[in-house]
């Protein structure tokens, strides 16, 4: 994010570094360098201001202790309801984490972790879309994954575009649409004229 960047730039450039980055001394003798754990954003401020030294935190760890670090910042610093909230608990998921520890580090549920990455394995763009545009909540999208039928789930994202299906009543609109639906689909009984 562009302008949250700059903000940043300009908060360090005028009152300091508030939070040291934190950087992983590991690899240090073998690379010569620092593995980067936590603070890329910080980092590249200091490089565009023009310092040369930035404060650090220096930890040993191993690789998957620093993958999971990093992973827990990006959590931190994403809202619960947006699609980068979902994306960095499949993140989570795919480098080194079951549900359970998910579910402990994002202060969520099991059923919601499973769903959230199902919405994002699943690649649901018209959901992800209705996320990160703000047409609907992620509890929303969550719900709107659960439906198997992308018929139903068209209907239900339209109807709750224009203020019809809500979160307290979605379940029941479901329910009301797939009955239609199979009413629909059902061939009309054949009769015969003498």
């Amino acid at each position: 994010d562009k302008e949250q960047f700059d903000m940043n730039v300009q908060s360090i450039g005028n009152t300091g570094l508030m939070q040291p980055i934190r950087v992983n001394d590991s690899y240090l003798e073998s690379t010569g360098f620092y593995e980067l754990l936590c603070g890329e954003g910080r980092l590249l401020a200091h490089k565009q201001l023009g310092k040369t030294h930035v404060a650090a935190e220096v930890v040993t760890c191993s690789r998957k202790d620093a993958l999971l670090q990093s992973l827990i910042e990006n959590i931190a610093r994403t809202k619960p309801d947006s699609i980068d909230f979902a994306r960095e608990l499949k993140r989570m998921q795919d480098e080194v984490l079951d549900t359970k520890q998910i579910s402990k580090i994002a202060c969520k549920s099991e059923d919601y972790v499973r769903s959230i990455i199902r919405l994002i394995e699943q690649g649901e763009e018209r959901l992800i879309q209705g996320v990160e545009s703000g047409v609907f909540p992620m509890s929303l999208a969550i719900l709107g994954c659960s439906t198997e039928d992308s018929q139903i789930q068209g209907l239900l994202m339209d109807a709750f575009a224009e203020g019809l299906v809500t979160t307290n009543n979605f379940a029941q609109a479901r329910r009301i649409i797939a009955t239609g639906l199979r009413h629909q689909r059902k061939p009309a009984p054949h009769v015969s004229t003498p």
